[in-house]
């Protein structure tokens, strides 16, 4: 029976190729220590800056390639499957309705109702379309990330037009510390930089009431290759490359095991 999904599997075993590639030059990158930070303070010593400077770029517009390499193929997976699927079921290679067939991702009910033409002649039968529908974002969510179907479309539907943005981030792990302070001297300000993280972005800076020159300041940083998307709630967030793809393809496998599993 697996015969009929030889090209779905095909699809999914290639967008998996380019995520491991794309996984492990991100790990060879993060192993050269592409930032570091330095300090920096005005003539007076009263403002003190932490600043990033990144001495080893990272080729981003290639990774975004690749990116959307996975992406598509784990999204033609899906697609393959349903036409595989046609096939097993009406016995008629190609089907009849091959021009129309697709996999369906949809936000609710009535949006999969409304798409229900995309399965052809498969949609007139109930258990497959119970099983395609439980397979939505709307029925399997991921909180507090968007469903990973969701996201699957959303990054397909960008890489049509443009790049899938993957740009450097850096979280702030823990603490910060000021130490070194003269006696009675107090902050006045204090601020963590957010990003947008380019060479020479100030992560953070602090003011003192009193000059302190012998002031330090240390502070807990870690540099990830990410991709800025929307939370289930609405915000949004900067997720590490690796782990959101590896969060679709499990997905997209999961997924294709139920359908393979509907022929008998």
């Amino acid at each position: 029976m697996d015969d009929f999904f030889l090209s779905a599997k095909a699809k999914f075993e290639r967008g998996d190729h380019y995520l491991e590639t794309l996984a492990s030059e991100m790990i060879t990158w993060g192993k050269t220590y592409p930032v570091s930070v330095v300090s920096k303070r005005n003539a007076d010593c009263t403002q003190h800056e932490f600043i990033l400077r990144i001495p080893n770029e990272a080729p981003w517009d290639l990774w975004s390639l690749t990116f959307g390499d996975s992406i598509h193929n784990f999204r033609s997976s899906l697609d393959h499957a349903i036409y595989a699927l046609a096939i097993a079921h009406g016995g008629q290679d190609p089907p009849a309705d091959e021009r129309i067939l697709a996999f369906p991702i949809t936000d609710g009910p009535c949006q999969f109702n409304s798409g229900l033409g995309r399965l052809g002649q498969l949609r007139r039968d109930l258990a497959i379309r119970t099983a395609i529908e439980g397979l939505q974002p709307y029925r399997r969510r991921n909180p507090p990330h968007q469903p990973a179907l969701r996201l699957l479309r959303e990054f397909d539907d960008i890489d049509k037009h443009r790049f899938i943005t993957i740009a450097r981030a850096v979280s702030h792990r823990g603490y910060n510390s000021v130490s070194g302070f003269p006696p009675g001297a107090h902050v006045e300000f204090y601020q963590f930089t957010g990003g947008p993280f380019v060479n020479g972005t100030v992560l953070f800076q602090c003011t003192i009431s009193l000059p302190a020159p012998d002031v330090q300041m240390e502070g807990n940083f870690a540099a990830f290759p990410g991709i800025r998307h929307t939370l289930a709630d609405g915000s949004s967030t900067d997720t590490g490359v690796d782990w959101l793809l590896k969060n679709i393809r499990d997905e997209v496998s999961f997924c294709l095991d139920t359908i393979i599993n509907l022929v008998s």
